[in-house]
């Protein structure tokens, strides 16, 4: 397969893609990934990475792909190799942004709640599967622009932090 880009979450990833068997290796910046991938049913397959089986359920919505794999999901989209930057784009560290269109089930914190990383702060079903927005550092929440039953579409804020480095950022 010839070289392609993938944007994985916002950061584009040049790759290439050989079949080895019932393998896939797959070569992205400087690393090579043996993936052994199976069908499990429709939109979920067993894909074994490094000897390690892992379950992943994959949507579509449109030209984006959203992969859900450990509780977290991972839009991409392949784009044209002319329209990807040399160097890959790196994500946004705030993104507390829907992953894709569905209803809102729970919204786990309010306005001026402290947060921890990782701490789940709101949760979207869609296509039957649960996705988790987490915090992606410690803060406090500015706002929330959601409540449960709630519509949202791919890349809709559903909440924010405070500004980083400012005074309401110490939890506590």
């Amino acid at each position: 397969m010839p070289d392609l880009s993938v944007r994985l979450d916002g950061r584009v990833v040049r790759c290439t893609v050989e079949c080895a068997g019932e393998e896939f290796l797959v070569h992205a910046e400087g690393v090579t990934h043996r993936l052994c991938l199976s069908v499990v049913e429709p939109g979920v397959f067993r894909v074994q990475v490094a000897g390690r089986p892992r379950l992943i359920r994959v949507a579509r919505d449109g030209d984006r792909w959203f992969l859900h794999i450990d509780g977290q999901t991972i839009e991409s989209q392949i784009v044209p190799l002319d329209d990807a930057p040399v160097r890959p784009a790196h994500p946004v560290q705030d993104d507390l942004a829907a992953p894709m269109p569905g209803g809102v089930t729970q919204v786990l914190v309010r306005a001026g709640d402290a947060v921890r990383t990782g701490q789940a702060l709101v949760i979207i079903e869609a296509m039957k599967m649960e996705h988790v927005i987490r915090a992606p550092r410690d803060g406090r929440i500015h706002l929330v622009h959601v409540r449960p039953g709630d519509q949202v579409e791919a890349g809709a804020a559903v909440a924010e932090l405070s500004p980083k480095g400012q005074p309401s950022d110490e939890p506590g």
